[in-house]
């Protein structure tokens, strides 16, 4: 810095980037991002989030597409069961993750507490109870899926908008083409 001083230059040391907690996880685990895994920037920070997120999603066009590939109703209720499937494997894979944690936190928290360090076993179980909390909550969202919870329901909701909106346009479609096939034969 003292050089910078003599000659007249800048007289401030350059500053090290600040960077988020998010943009450091990215840089710590770069494959992630290269494997498509998707990092939640709203919401809890928890696992749960992906839960919330898929729920939320808007199955419209996938909803669309499916119907220009086949206006068949039984091509309607397969695509309702694959979203409803694919909700069900998310609360079982979220689960799995929560319940392997909670395991890990009671041996550290049994740890710390023979080791007298209670004000670190009380964060762990605070983190603990956190999880367990998050456990019945998908576990209410899995009844209420089954039960046709309104909530839940809104993402088959949109599914079958969209599937609707589809047939009409293929019908539309259909139409036109006929149309335009009655053009062509009176003018021959």
């Amino acid at each position: 810095m003292g050089i910078f001083r003599r000659f007249g230059g800048n007289t401030t040391e350059p500053q090290a980037p600040t960077a988020s907690k998010d943009t450091i996880r990215e840089e710590n685990n770069p494959a992630r991002n290269k494997e498509g895994i998707v990092t939640i920037e709203y919401g809890t920070g928890y696992p749960i989030d992906v839960i919330y997120a898929y729920i939320r999603k808007d199955y419209s066009s996938k909803g669309y597409d499916d119907a220009m590939v086949n206006p068949d109703a039984s091509y309607l209720e397969m695509g309702r069961q694959l979203i409803k499937n694919e909700l069900k494997s998310l609360f079982d894979q979220i689960s799995v993750r929560y319940k392997d944690e909670i395991k890990q936190l009671e041996t550290m928290i049994r740890i710390n507490e023979t080791m007298g360090l209670t004000d670190t076993a009380m964060h762990l179980q605070t983190q603990k109870d956190i999880y367990t909390r998050h456990l019945s909550e998908i576990e209410e969202m899995r009844k209420g899926l089954e039960s046709g919870s309104q909530q839940l329901q809104l993402m088959i909701g949109s599914y079958e908008k969209g599937f609707k909106t589809g047939i009409a346009a293929k019908s539309v479609e259909l139409l036109n083409n006929l149309n335009n096939h009655k053009t062509l034969s009176s003018h021959e």
